[in-house]
């Protein structure tokens, strides 16, 4: 990475993710993940692609430091019917910034969902979602954004039939 003095500095990264789901009740589950790491905001969704995963300390101190990050997710998967299901999703996303970086750069966000999927013949899928995300920067700001969608989807190759 090129400081902001002209010099380039590399620093180790590092983190873990843990996934996994478990079927609660008939085709019911639960998925759940969570990730921690030095340097990995590439590889969370909210983060991924700002450019976040090392600042250099303080505008005093331009060692650089990769930023600790911790992520999580959990999803719950109901089936009303054969044909018909929903899923409501939370997940939270949190940066630990460096003195260096300015007010106005990503610090934590939330994301919540809540769907309603008909399947009404074979490989189509039609529904609606609910969808509320909110995000804060280093100096405290705030937004949210709460989205309404529809879609359709037809799936033409199956690797596993529906049981």
């Amino acid at each position: 990475m090129k400081l902001p003095d002209g010099t380039h500095e590399s620093v180790f990264g590092w983190g873990v993710n843990a996934t996994g789901g478990v079927k609660v009740y008939g085709k019911d589950n639960i998925v759940l993940g969570v990730a921690y790491g030095h340097g990995i905001a590439r590889y969370m969704g909210d983060s991924a692609g700002l450019n976040l995963d090392a600042a250099p300390v303080s505008p005093t101190d331009l060692s650089l430091r990769a930023l600790p990050l911790f992520g999580t997710y959990g999803s719950y998967q109901h089936y009303w019917s054969s044909s018909v299901r929903s899923s409501a999703t939370a997940g939270f996303v949190q940066l630990q910034n460096t003195a260096f970086q300015a007010a106005n750069i990503f610090h934590n966000s939330a994301y919540s969902s809540f769907n309603l999927i008909w399947n009404p013949v074979g490989s189509l899928d039609l529904g609606a979602e609910f969808l509320y995300g909110r995000v804060e920067q280093k100096s405290g700001a705030s937004a949210n954004d709460p989205r309404f969608q529809i879609t359709g989807r037809y799936t033409f190759v199956k690797l596993h039939p529906q049981e």
